[in-house]
């Protein structure tokens, strides 16, 4: 991939010079015919004095096909060359962003997606929606996510730039221009480690930051949830919050019993289920965590 990255500047500057030699065979071949002498192109018509007008002609005839199959292919080339295709999604991305609040995850039916057969999380690139691909085709590779991300500058693996350039290079390899489609690999395994994904803050900050409307950030928390809801990878310290919620209805994994512990010798008061008095609800946090009892005394 970044052996290919002169090959367009290249091919344009080809095209120009072409148009160049083109138009300076014209003006030689048909200096006759002007009725003044093009001086305003010197260096490409002066090189063909003294050659018949014919013999330019000819020439002329091919070098032009040639510069316009220069050009045409380069146009062709766009949708297949990653470092300029945002020149033509870019806008498009723009049109079709999201308008939701930012931030809301979508409310995942984690039965109803195991009868159907539904993804849950990123898994292969088959998982990802429409406007997913399109943001990975409207990447500018501006580095901004990358700069404003919090967990990239305090030294941690995680680029959302990186994330977004991964999964458009796994997408150009698995959807050849020629051939069948190749068999999917899974997208953690292929190109992005766990390490990059847990280590997002879900601040927004890339997203806040991206000037084509990329959202970096929900294709971090969707591989997240793939890994864990289809691969059943986590970090080790996830397990006791799993359990806990699980046994106990609480992440601190601390016996229901130890509810009150907090409320002790203080002057509050608890209702019977029915009541109908004014009564405000104690979380987990507030009732177990110990940096958190203090604020709700």
């Amino acid at each position: 991939m970044e052996a290919r990255r002169p090959l367009l500047p290249v091919w344009l500057l080809l095209i120009g010079l072409t148009g160049f030699v083109v138009e300076g065979m014209r003006l030689a071949a048909t200096a006759a015919e002007l009725g003044y002498a093009p001086y305003w192109s010197p260096v490409f018509s002066g090189v063909w004095e003294g050659i018949d007008p014919h013999v330019i002609r000819s020439w002329h005839w091919y070098t032009w096909w040639f510069h316009g199959a220069l050009a045409l292919g380069w146009t062709a080339a766009l949708p297949f060359t990653p470092k300029v295709m945002h020149t033509l999604t870019a806008g498009v991305n723009v049109l079709l962003r999201d308008l939701r609040p930012k931030g809301k995850l979508a409310v995942v039916d984690v039965e109803a997606a195991f009868e159907n057969n539904s993804p849950l999380g990123f898994v292969t690139l088959e998982d990802l929606a429409r406007k997913d691909l399109l943001d990975l085709d409207s990447c500018t590779e501006c580095g901004r996510c990358e700069m404003n991300c919090p967990a990239h500058n305090s030294g941690k693996l995680l680029s959302p730039r990186t994330i977004v350039t991964q999964l458009r290079d796994l997408a150009d390899r698995e959807t050849p221009l020629f051939g069948k489609v190749s068999e999917r690999q899974p997208i953690m395994q292929a190109t992005i480690r766990a390490e990059e994904i847990w280590a997002c803050t879900t601040c927004m900050a890339c997203v806040e930051a991206c000037p084509v409307y990329i959202d970096p950030l929900g294709k971090i928390l969707e591989l997240r949830r793939g890994e864990v809801m289809i691969g059943d990878r986590y970090p080790d310290t996830f397990a006791d919050v799993f359990t806990g919620t699980q046994k106990r209805g609480n992440p601190w994994n601390q016996h229901p019993s130890s509810r009150l512990e907090w409320a002790k010798g203080l002057p509050v008061r608890t209702t019977t289920p029915g009541s109908s008095s004014n009564m405000r609800w104690i979380v987990s946090r507030e009732r177990f965590h110990c940096s958190a009892n203090s604020v709700t005394v």
